[in-house]
């Protein structure tokens, strides 16, 4: 391990380039998250039983039975920090982050 350098995880995220818009996700709502998705042409699910209030944010193409189309789970009451997080969840599979901020209707 080389101590001069720091390692990637403590590093500023340097593929996000809108830092001042990444920095007010906090002030998101479950549900805008779901109309992104929607406006992202993905899949929503939320579990059949009971009244969870979480929901799962697929890729269409991927079986729901399948982990590997799972984007992110959104629910009531995340933190900042989990809101960064599922953006990165967003970036990871590939969309460009000005899409993701027109999505969330944070950018025209």
């Amino acid at each position: 391990m080389n101590l001069l350098r720091p390692s990637r995880r403590y590093m500023s995220e340097d593929r996000i380039k809108r830092k001042e818009l990444y920095k007010t996700l906090g002030k998101l709502k479950t549900k805008d998250w779901l109309k992104a998705a929607e406006n992202l042409y993905l899949k929503v699910t939320s579990p059949s039983g009971g009244t969870s209030h979480c929901h799962s944010i697929r890729m269409p193409s991927i079986p729901v039975e399948d982990i590997r189309g799972l984007i992110a789970t959104v629910y009531d009451g995340m933190s900042n920090q989990v809101h960064q997080k599922t953006f990165k969840k967003f970036l990871d599979f590939g969309f460009p982050e000005d899409q993701i901020w027109k999505a969330l209707e944070m950018l025209d």
